[in-house]
């Protein structure tokens, strides 16, 4: 008689889009560590490291593209990169699962704010928006639709946005704590500026036509 083994069942997991810091990289490595699994840290697609002490030492641009943590010997991991998050196992017997389950949970509260940005149904939802606003402000009874070509103009830029975050942006591993985060404003003054400046634009835009039309169009 054949010998007759029980073929391996590999259970994974789309993660939520996160923003993951050096406390939740300890937390995750603790599981690992509390579970007596022997594993290495995949940085950038570029080195390995066995420690995290390693991985800090080598990174000191405090932020890194991708991020994976896998215990061959058990085949768990976990991958952590710019176009997605994904959690792997490939065995199914209790402590697995809840090796499974305690990463997820620690992985569920590093989801970022307002995720359906990153979500591809959500994002070909704006299309036909685009299309019809587009449509509709091209030809309005003779006329061009102001405010349809300006919600035309805002669902490309959703879109847009919407694109960029999901394929550069879905995860987003920095290495040092939370509290030593910069202050939201000394992170993103030179998009607030842009915005800010979009909109004094957009105003100029909307002006400037509404004088061309009233004096050439009556």
């Amino acid at each position: 008689m054949g010998k007759v083994t029980k073929i391996k069942k590999i259970r994974s997991k789309t993660l939520p889009p996160v923003k993951i810091y050096l406390d939740d990289l300890q937390k995750i490595l603790n599981v690992y560590e509390s579970n007596s699994l022997r594993y290495t840290i995949d940085a950038n697609e570029e080195y390995k490291f066995e420690t995290l002490d390693d991985l800090l030492e080598h990174y000191k641009t405090k932020k890194i593209k991708s991020l994976e943590i896998a215990s061959y010997h058990s085949h768990i991991s976990i991958k952590f990169s710019e176009d997605g998050a994904r959690l792997f196992i490939g065995e199914n017997d209790l402590k697995s699962t809840a090796i499974f389950h305690l990463l997820n949970e620690i992985v569920a509260k590093c989801k970022k704010p307002f995720s359906f940005f990153y979500n591809e149904g959500f994002r070909w939802m704006v299309i036909p928006l685009f299309i019809g606003a587009g449509a509709y402000s091209t030809y309005h009874g003779g006329t061009i639709s102001i405010t349809a070509l300006l919600f035309t103009i805002f669902c490309f830029i959703l879109f847009y946005y919407c694109y960029m975050q999901a394929s550069h942006k879905y995860s987003e591993i920095y290495l040092f704590s939370k509290e030593d985060q910069p202050g939201f404003i000394k992170r993103n003054g030179d998009k607030i500026l842009l915005v800010i400046l979009g909109g004094v634009l957009t105003a100029l835009f909307r002006v400037v036509f509404d004088l061309i039309k009233d004096k050439y169009f009556k």
